[in-house]
């Protein structure tokens, strides 16, 4: 039961952790076309 509750827990968790990647990604790559593009 804990187990899979933890399964659960982890999996929820990688979730919100890809999301914050992608974001975080995302961001970056803006930041790099401002940087190329310029002012």
């Amino acid at each position: 039961m804990s187990y899979h509750f933890h399964l659960k827990k982890l999996n929820s968790y990688s979730e919100n952790y890809s999301q914050f990647l992608t974001l975080f990604y995302i961001q970056y790559l803006s930041n790099l076309n401002k940087k190329c593009v310029g002012p």
